[in-house]
């Protein structure tokens, strides 16, 4: 059975509508609402489809009460209040789509502010010290250098390649200036590495 197959005959059309940097996320958005459903999503679909065909004093706000029960069983499997609120958009996305309408008055999603046991670390840097002195290889050592001086998420790390620090590498620039790309939000910037990570 394909991916495509597990999840909705269109869904791979729809993922295919978003940038590859959304793509995994809604993914998992809709893998997730499909377990939580526990039925192929056609019969949410067509539950839909059936409640929007009945006389309006019968019909029921049945988008919003899954998608509110959804929210629950994100929040029961320990997911962050932001990873709960993007699945939710993948799969609110996903309705409009599908040319359903979800009104967000019915939906109580949870606040936007991280919950403090997600929140990220502070480092200092007598901890960074501690962390690269117990990096057992110097390309751990210097990963870690790295990422701490620049800012730089792990993936634009792998991404760079020699072209992109040759000519400040070679002038002995410090610290080596570089301009990156960010994909999650497809926005360039500049950064700099410092005398221990070079």
């Amino acid at each position: 059975m394909t991916k495509k197959r597990i999840l909705c005959e269109d869904a791979q059309e729809f993922l295919d509508s978003k940038k590859p940097s959304t793509q995994q996320s809604y993914r998992s958005g809709l893998r997730l609402f499909r377990e939580f459903y526990g039925k192929p999503l056609t019969v949410f679909f067509d539950r839909l489809d059936e409640n929007a065909n009945l006389p309006r004093r019968d019909r029921k706000h049945l988008a919003e009460s899954e998608l509110n029960n959804f929210i629950e069983f994100l929040a029961k499997k320990g997911l962050s209040n932001k990873s709960i609120r993007l699945y939710f958009c993948a799969m609110q996305n996903f309705l409009k789509y599908k040319m359903f309408e979800v009104d967000g008055q019915f939906i109580k999603l949870p606040s936007n502010k991280t919950k403090k046991v997600n929140r990220k670390h502070k480092w200092t840097i007598s901890e960074i010290r501690e962390f690269v002195n117990s990096a057992n290889t110097m390309r751990d050592k210097a990963i870690i250098m790295v990422l701490f001086q620049s800012g730089m998420a792990i993936n634009e790390l792998c991404g760079l390649n020699y072209g992109d620090v040759c000519d400040e590498l070679e002038a002995g620039a410090l610290p080596l200036y570089l301009e990156i790309h960010r994909e999650k939000t497809d926005i360039e910037y500049r950064t700099f590495i410092g005398r221990d990570g070079v």
